[in-house]
């Protein structure tokens, strides 16, 4: 197998660092990463990249912008965007700039090692096209005249359809990118048990009708199981050995606002709601923002350093104790932050990683998890320190929220380190992406 380049693309690097880990399980792939956007498209003109996986909310040049770029010279490297948010508005965009699959934040490990396995796939079947001649002509009275006929004898073939929809196609459909995954991990398992079938593409002015056959090996009530957790708001029907999936077209994307119901208050789903469209610079922040900045940095610093020692600290004597006292700084940090006007969802991360700090028992704590939670502590105030010192002293960003999402999506990291997984998923031996 070729060796596979893969660029990571974050400002925090913190998260850069999660997904290097992610990434150490995988064999035959060589690991780069760039801070900001226009660090990215500088590395891709370089050329022999394979995959991106790009963060939306960036300094200097955000993702959706460095994709648009990228897009414009590089139609084959595969772009996966990554969001801290469940923000299907910023979806919506990755995915029409050019990218060709969208991960949320914080990242589940176990479903992005499986994901960046079919990548890989997907990568050596593009280099080596699969042709079939066989056809099957299909139509109905509720669509054109016209359809596109896939013939799946192997994964090459799939690859074919993932490419056609995801890299050629156009991208103003509904859900696509999530239409797509299903498919392809459905159709591997059915040519993995040596079944070749069809998926037919089908379309009318409102909408795309996606229909794979033989989906029997499978079963109606396995398929609605995993459509249920994978991929909820599908709209699909099942009869006679196949299923139909509606895509529509040109049409408003589900409220981004509507975010499901998991013992959030209304005030913290306020905060995830927000998304940041109109930028401001660093520059102009500091020269209108009427309070005393200097008294509140000066503080910011001076917490920093308590907290650098409070983690060496808990590195040679951990404690619950000393986490403990480590979210009581944090929270300390997050209240003078929440004095400064547009701060207030960096602050409220800061506050919900402090309070997850404070209520770890001392039987959370073990080697493993401490070793990784002291990485995650010294990562998250260096982007901290990092971010006070971009924004207050070089003043050297075009955006003052670049940090927001990508801290909180730092903290719910941390926090999965302490939770238990339930990996019984009961989708059998259908492995998903």
């Amino acid at each position: 197998m070729i060796k596979k380049n893969i660029l990571i693309v974050d400002d925090n690097r913190d998260n850069r660092t999660t997904i290097e880990l992610l990434l150490e399980d995988i064999e035959d792939v060589e690991i780069s990463t760039a801070t900001d956007g226009k660090e990215a498209v500088e590395a891709v003109k370089k050329g022999n990249i394979d995959i991106i996986f790009m963060d939306i909310m960036m300094p200097n040049k955000d993702g959706i912008e460095a994709t648009k770029e990228i897009r414009e010279f590089d139609k084959k490297v595969m772009i996966i965007a990554i969001s801290a948010l469940d923000d299907e508005e910023s979806k919506k965009t990755m995915i029409l700039n050019g990218c060709e699959d969208y991960i949320r934040k914080p990242i589940d490990s176990n479903v992005f090692i499986k994901r960046v396995k079919n990548y890989i796939e997907l990568i050596d079947f593009r280099r080596n096209k699969y042709i079939d001649n066989k056809a099957t002509n299909l139509f109905t009275k509720n669509v054109y005249n016209r359809e596109l006929v896939f013939r799946i004898n192997d994964k090459a073939a799939l690859a074919e359809f993932w490419e056609c929809y995801l890299t050629d196609a156009s991208k103003e459909i509904e859900n696509l990118s999530d239409c797509i995954r299903i498919i392809y991990a459905i159709g591997a398992f059915i040519v993995e048990n040596g079944i070749n079938f069809t998926i037919v593409a089908e379309e009318n002015e409102e909408a795309l009708f996606l229909t794979m056959h033989a989906i029997n090996i499978i079963g109606e009530g396995t398929i609605k199981n995993i459509l249920l957790k994978h991929y909820e708001h599908a709209k699909y029907v099942i009869s006679n050995n196949k299923i139909t999936f509606m895509l529509y077209k040109n049409r408003a994307i589900k409220d981004s606002n509507e975010i499901k119901d998991t013992n959030i208050s209304e005030d913290d789903k306020n905060i995830l709601r927000k998304t940041h469209t109109d930028k401001v610079s660093a520059t102009e922040y500091v020269e209108n923002t009427p309070i005393n900045i200097v008294g509140k940095i000066e503080q910011l610093e001076e917490d920093e350093d308590d907290l650098d020692i409070k983690i060496l600290d808990f590195e040679r004597t951990p404690t619950v104790e000393g986490v403990h006292e480590i979210g009581d700084k944090f929270f300390k940090y997050a209240l003078v932050i929440e004095e400064l006007v547009e701060f207030q969802h960096l602050a409220y991360a800061i506050e919900s990683f402090s309070k997850m700090l404070k209520s770890l028992k001392s039987e959370q704590l073990n080697e493993v998890n401490n070793k990784h939670l002291v990485m995650y502590l010294t990562n998250i105030l260096y982007d901290l320190t990092s971010w006070r010192n971009t924004i207050f002293i070089t003043k050297d960003t075009i955006d003052v929220h670049y940090l927001d999402s990508s801290l909180l999506s730092s903290c719910l990291q941390v926090e999965m380190i302490f939770q238990e997984k339930n990996m019984d998923d009961g989708d059998g031996e259908l492995e998903l992406f």
